[in-house]
């Protein structure tokens, strides 16, 4: 069985004439990304090593896979890079873990589990949690410790508190 692959960047565009182009990286600690590679593709072929050449607006200018002209780095445009589970350093506090580590965690609510997690998702706004309910139904819920209060990775659960919406629609079609 293939390692589980972690994306952790994608290309965004090309930069320069050169055959640059910016990356988006997925590391809370972005100094590791080169120590990573090298990088595979999507079905873990591997595509080689990147080079850093420097930082722009939040995201790495770097030279990839051969790259040599505008036009090759405009072909790799959307292209995403991962790694496998396995690389990235394990974690000894029980109370940290990486986000991949929750995908297939049970979701309990009290002491009945009502599905698993489906992913996680980082939209900009902060991230979700896409929780797949025993019943088939998919739904999406902000992570937070109050809808999450306790992550237990190592025992292979989440407690989840359902959010209560409260909207209320009066007589004049107003709501609050």
């Amino acid at each position: 069985m293939m390692d589980k692959l972690l994306k952790i960047a994608t290309v965004t565009s090309a930069h320069g004439i050169s055959g640059e182009v910016r990356l988006k990286v997925f590391l809370e600690d972005d100094s590791l990304f080169e120590s990573l590679s090298p990088f595979l593709d999507v079905n873990g072929d591997d595509l080689g090593d990147v080079s850093i050449r420097g930082q722009s607006k939040g995201q790495f200018i770097a030279r990839l896979f051969q790259c040599t002209s505008r036009n090759d780095a405009e072909t790799m445009k959307g292209l995403n890079l991962y790694i496998p589970r396995k690389r990235l350093p394990d974690i000894a506090d029980k109370d940290e873990y990486y986000y991949s580590d929750l995908v297939g965690l049970e979701v309990h609510e009290g002491s009945v589990t009502v599905g698993h997690i489906q992913s996680v998702r980082d939209h900009g706004a902060g991230d979700l949690i896409e929780i797949k309910f025993s019943e088939g139904k998919t739904d999406y819920f902000t992570f937070s410790s109050a809808n999450f209060p306790l992550v237990d990775v190592r025992e292979g659960y989440v407690v989840f508190v359902r959010p209560t919406e409260i909207i209320s629609q009066d007589s004049d079609g107003q709501v609050h």
